[in-house]
């Protein structure tokens, strides 16, 4: 009997249903995200820097096309002492500010640390952000590389020197091409450059980690530095400063995703096509790809066949053979994998799921598709990031779902989710998204995901 396994790429087809003009975007630098989604929508999220004890996070959301309108949030953590202080905490009511100057006020609910911006001051503090273009160096064929403030920390500059290996290219897809970057900058002297002109020669190491700013050029770098904008939220008796750090560079990829270099609608104006490239058109939006799910027994529970049972046999031999290669330690010792679990889908097909490998504050799952007869190998779905958090779900109305909710650190402040729908031929990609920054917010402080799709209940 043919056994077939399909790799994710090709078994999860609808990632080539998105649109060619949105492919999805995540890019950070310094304090500041920028996430866009395969319907052309771009998240811009940007927070406290990492030295701050007042955790603050704001973000721009801006759907594609020529009209889009932006909306803005921003978010708080709670701080008491006990308990008891928090709730007697007042954090109803906020007020914004930039550079020292009121900005209105903000309203929080009661028992809500998230509040809306109002349409003025959201365009108020986009234009602030994207005013001050960062600090750059170009290679020798004239590529830039931007360089976040946190590159110039106090104890390098008083030695003279910044840390060049954070250097990141406006090019996104090779954002962590270190090869590229070393071969094209080390040992070199190149140009430092702000608001478009040089302000001073620096000499980048060997190793591409340190670059040297000669005698009289640290002054000039201090003063660029010094002209960030500062925007505050005064809120319960503290003030909360969102970094300045990558927020330029975040506002414009968003820019330059949705096709607004140049164009009005651009958040960026200020020298932005020395970074990108001018957009030739706004690019209008994209209908999110529908997927209709197909109907399994509403709200299922697996049943589990323990290590030992006929059930269990059968399925690990079926299993092992066709994975023997495979990357999933527990699938390969049976002593550690102790049970089976398996879920009805649809037209006779069923799922089964057991351990695959256990880590420090993450874990995942093994999940194949068999016959009901557990006789007949359809599909291995090979994907690292499924299980963990997440795993196999049907709602009410019959849809069934298959996740992987991934934690960035063991805080449980970030997370990677993805998420799958059975279509009742095979497990169709719905949502993907993950967190950049781990910030102190429980569970990520916002959801940015660069892939949705429009899932129709089933008939």
């Amino acid at each position: 009997m043919q056994k077939t396994i399909l790799f994710l790429s090709c078994l999860f087809a609808a990632t080539a249903q998105a649109a060619p003009n949105f492919p999805g975007l995540r890019t950070q630098l310094g304090d500041w995200d920028t996430v866009c989604d395969n319907t052309g929508t771009c998240r811009v999220a940007g927070y406290h820097n990492d030295g701050s004890d007042s955790a603050v996070s704001v973000l721009f959301t801006r759907p594609a096309g020529k009209n889009a309108a932006t909306t803005a949030q921003i978010q708080i953590i709670e701080e008491c002492e006990t308990p008891a202080a928090c709730a007697q905490a007042d954090n109803t009511g906020g007020e914004l500010f930039l550079n020292g100057q009121s900005l209105g006020t903000v309203a929080f609910g009661k028992d809500d640390y998230t509040a809306a911006l109002s349409p003025k001051q959201t365009e108020q503090i986009i234009a602030a952000f994207a005013e001050r273009q960062p600090l750059s160096i170009s290679d020798r064929q004239g590529k830039v590389w931007i360089i976040p403030d946190k590159a110039f920390d106090q104890e390098r500059l008083a030695e003279g020197r910044f840390w060049v290996m954070y250097a990141q290219s406006f090019d996104f897809s090779h954002d962590y091409d270190e090869t590229n970057k070393k071969n094209a900058l080390k040992n070199q002297t190149v140009g430092l450059f702000a608001n478009g002109s040089k302000i001073t020669d620096v000499h980048i190491d060997e190793d591409f980690t340190l670059a040297t700013i000669p005698e009289g050029g640290r002054a000039a770098v201090e003063a660029v530095l010094a002209t960030a904008n500062r925007v505050t939220l005064r809120i319960g008796g503290k003030e909360r400063e969102l970094s300045d750090d990558g927020a330029y560079t975040a506002l414009l990829a968003a820019d330059a995703y949705q096709g607004r270099v140049g164009d009005g609608s651009a958040w960026v104006k200020n020298g932005a096509t020395r970074f990108a490239a001018k957009s030739p058109a706004v690019l209008p939006p994209q209908a999110a790809p529908k997927i209709q799910a197909a109907r399994v027994p509403a709200e299922t529970k697996g049943k589990e066949y323990a290590a030992g049972t006929p059930e269990y046999r059968k399925l690990w031999q079926l299993i092992r053979k066709p994975y023997q290669a495979g990357e999933c330690t527990m699938l390969q010792d049976s002593k550690r994998n102790r049970s089976i679990t398996v879920y009805p889908l649809s037209g006779g097909k069923v799922l089964i799921e057991t351990g695959c490998e256990l880590f420090a504050y993450n874990s995942n799952g093994f999940f194949a598709i068999v016959d009901s007869k557990l006789s007949r190998l359809y599909t291995i779905l090979e994907d690292s990031s499924l299980g963990g958090y997440g795993g196999f779900d049907v709602d009410k109305n019959g849809t069934a779902t298959l996740s992987g909710n991934q934690k960035g650190r063991g805080l449980g402040d970030c997370w990677s989710t993805v998420e799958y729908v059975w279509d009742g031929k095979a497990f169709i990609r719905s949502k993907s998204e993950s967190d950049t920054q781990c910030k102190g917010f429980a569970g990520g402080a916002w959801e940015q995901p660069d892939f949705v799709a429009d899932v129709l209940a089933p008939k």
